[in-house]
């Protein structure tokens, strides 16, 4: 691997080894390609990560306006994050006393549990729902101004688009709330999801059955999924991506901070804590999604503890090149190795595709 790349994906990461932080020394100090580094960040999504986990006395390397470009993204991330977790931390308080069974995802929990806010770039707010609660959501969204929207807020989807983007996005629903003034954020988006994989609900059920947390962090609260469900969930949702057309077809499936953030929640509740883990989220037969997770962080993160969950999966590793092709039946493979792929930015989408 270049060193340019395992810098990134080092100087990224919270709870280093001292190992990790000598080797960072190590290659900071050496005569790297800026400009790669650079561009790999704002693909990624890691330039706050970067400025905000890279080490006080290695940014003297960086360009004053390298350093001073990933400090503003930084800034805004945190901008922009704050907007939208005072605007639903409202929506949230409201699903609370009507008793909706919920679950946040993602972002929403990583900036109330283990990131300052500003590290990460986070969009919209994604939660998690039982199917039957679609139209009690419904109607507290549309109480507060929302659409259901497939065009960026610009009117409400027709029933066949609705019908569509339930069928091709992870049974999600995008819902829209203009924004007049702010300069920064043109709408609020919450995405529903209702279901966790690819079955009509049923492991969306048990991960609910399991229980939910209250993470609390960065001065707001949300409910989410408890720590064992929230990290299976990381690696169905990158899995799904990654083995499906939809993603892979203009490399969406290739953004590298979702591994950084499996990488980092790991870290946050312990390695140590992973054989735990794995015999609690057993009961969930997910271990297609465990692999070919830990078969990719293992490429970027080498250590035995990721070698051994992927030994005791008993999953054929040839299907971590297997894409499902959206609308059919097919299945093609992966032409470049999935990291290789994520680090080659040379190249162009084919609009011309449909699937």
């Amino acid at each position: 691997m270049k060193e340019e790349n395992k810098l990134i994906l080092l100087a990224c990461l919270q709870k280093r080894t001292e190992i990790e932080e000598s080797k960072i020394k190590q290659i900071i100090s050496q005569k790297l390609d800026w400009g790669y580094i650079v561009g790999e960040l704002i693909h990624h999504r890691l330039s706050g990560y970067f400025i905000s986990y890279l080490p006080e006395n290695e940014k003297k390397y960086l360009y004053k306006e390298v350093n001073k470009q990933l400090s503003l993204i930084y800034k805004l991330n945190k901008y922009i994050t704050m907007e939208n977790m005072k605007f639903f931390s409202n929506i949230f308080v409201q699903f609370e006393k009507a008793g909706i069974k919920y679950a946040g995802l993602k972002g929403v929990i990583y900036n109330a549990s283990m990131y300052e806010v500003g590290v990460r770039r986070s969009n919209d707010i994604d939660i998690l729902i039982p199917e039957t609660e679609i139209k009690c959501i419904d109607n507290i969204l549309r109480n507060n101004g929302f659409i259901q929207s497939i065009n960026n807020n610009r009117e409400e989807a027709s029933k066949r688009d609705k019908m569509i983007q339930r069928l091709k996005f992870h049974d999600l629903i995008p819902y829209y709330r203009n924004v007049d003034d702010s300069i920064l954020i043109p709408y609020y988006k919450m995405d529903i999801n209702f279901r966790v994989d690819n079955t009509k609900g049923g492991l969306t059920k048990k991960f609910f059955d399991y229980g939910t947390n209250v993470y609390e962090g960065n001065g707001y609260s949300v409910r989410g999924l408890r720590w064992e469900t929230h990290l299976l969930h990381l690696c169905v949702h990158f899995a799904r991506e990654a083995s499906n057309s939809v993603w892979v077809k203009d490399k969406r499936d290739c953004m590298l901070y979702k591994l950084v953030d499996i990488e980092n929640t790991i870290r946050y509740f312990g390695k140590e804590m992973l054989k735990v883990w794995l015999e609690k989220v057993a009961q969930f037969e997910c271990d297609e999604d465990i692999f070919m997770t830990f078969f990719n962080l293992n490429k970027l993160y080498p250590n035995e503890s990721y070698k051994q969950i992927l030994k005791s999966t008993n999953v054929d590793e040839s299907i971590v090149d297997k894409i499902k092709v959206i609308g059919t039946n097919d299945v093609m493979s992966r032409e470049k190795d999935y990291i290789d792929e994520s680090f080659d930015l040379n190249y162009c989408i084919d609009f011309s595709k449909n699937n």
